[in-house]
């Protein structure tokens, strides 16, 4: 059924949406409906071409960064680079049976090359270190499970990248969303976290004023906000209830610890509402972040991760004060999704079967975006 077009936040041109069908059951029938958005993105617009990331990524490997460039790493730099990059280019040619298989692969390469360069010691990378969750058969795609182990690959590059660990146990759906590139279509059953966009308000730092907008909050923490008035006095109302909500969210957010409200207690905070369920607030910080940082990316280079043009922030996941990296969400979601085609061939082929699969679209697209998403996260990676 053909939907109103409206003028989404983040849209390049007028999106015209479609509505459709995302699950149907009988007795009693249920319906759960979304909008699918056609038209490109802002997030779409910042896409990296595959070839342009693998092309810098090339271009590293005559003089490595960081500790590669001592004989023996160098030469695992080089190699293991040469076969991400051919494991991801087999990924790009073939469809969803194999396509895990393959970037997982690619992706483990890859983080050969990343102990080679940060890992000042145990930088040879052994096994997985990472397990699918027993007792998943049979399970939605969202709920099927992850099992970090205490050794191996997956480990050392969690303490080499300073991320946040995946708790034992941690559903798929719990991890989806925390990657952007996911946000066209989102997993059925996914959780509520999700990784927040960040920039730093110009006119603000160009004034000496430290102001950073968090964006992409969801849209909850704004319901009964107006746009026009949410910056206003208040009129009356207390809004502290709100305030401490979204401080209650945030607070797992490490990186944005240092934030401030500009207004006092009881007052608009300054939520935002966007089309597509968000919202977006500005913070500020402390007054030394200015000659802390060279500039505002500097800045921002330290809170988050840059991904399709874009600042993110990430929540910690195994309540420490460290945020979880994006390179080992994609880590973990690849792995699993790898397992299920490698030894559960039956259950992925109707898993992501369109006709009648709601994970399918879900699953194609975020294999189709990790070709592009992964290698330039890796580039970022391995020179910052």
């Amino acid at each position: 059924m053909r939907g109103a077009s409206t003028n989404g936040a983040g849209s390049c041109a007028k999106p015209d949406r479609f509505l459709v069908s995302s699950s149907i059951e009988n007795q009693p029938t249920i319906v759960t409906l979304r909008f699918v958005s056609i038209y490109t993105t802002y997030a779409d617009a910042g896409e990296v071409p595959p070839e342009r990331s693998w092309s810098a990524l090339r271009a590293l490997r005559s003089g490595p960064p960081g500790l590669a460039g001592s004989e023996d790493r160098r030469q695992v730099f080089s190699s293991a680079l040469e076969q991400a990059e051919q494991l991801f280019g087999a990924a790009a040619s073939v469809g969803v049976a194999t396509k895990p298989l393959l970037a997982f692969y690619g992706l483990s390469q890859a983080g050969r090359a990343v102990a080679a360069v940060h890992a000042a010691d145990e930088w040879r990378l052994r096994g997985h270190g990472i397990t699918a969750g027993k007792g998943d058969r049979g399970k939605s795609l969202a709920e099927m499970t992850v099992d970090p182990g205490p050794r191996g690959s997956f480990g050392r590059l969690v303490s080499v990248l300073e991320s946040s660990t995946v708790p034992i146990q941690t559903q798929l759906g719990d991890l989806w969303p925390l990657l952007n590139e996911t946000a066209r279509h989102p997993l059925p059953g996914s959780g509520d976290d999700r990784s927040l966009s960040v920039s730093t308000e110009r006119t603000g730092w160009a004034t000496g004023i430290p102001a950073v907008r968090v964006l992409e909050i969801p849209a909850r923490f704004a319901e009964g906000v107006e746009p026009e008035l949410s910056y206003a006095s208040g009129l009356g109302r207390d809004y502290a209830a709100q305030a401490d909500a979204l401080d209650h969210y945030l607070s797992r957010y490490p990186t944005l610890s240092d934030r401030t409200s500009f207004t006092s207690s009881g007052q608009p905070i300054g939520l935002q509402p966007h089309d597509e369920g968000t919202c977006s607030v500005i913070f500020r910080w402390p007054d030394e972040t200015l000659t802390r940082y060279s500039s505002p990316d500097a800045f921002l280079g330290s809170i988050g991760v840059r991904s399709r043009a874009s600042w993110r922030v990430y929540p910690a996941l195994d309540g420490g004060n460290k945020p979880v990296h994006p390179l080992m969400v994609w880590w973990a979601i690849l792995f699993r999704l790898s397992m299920l085609a490698r030894y559960e061939p039956e259950d992925w082929a109707t898993m992501t079967n369109v006709n009648i699969s709601t994970d399918a679209v879900p699953i194609e697209h975020l294999l189709g975006t990790a070709m592009s998403a992964v290698p330039e996260l890796l580039f970022h990676v391995l020179v910052r």
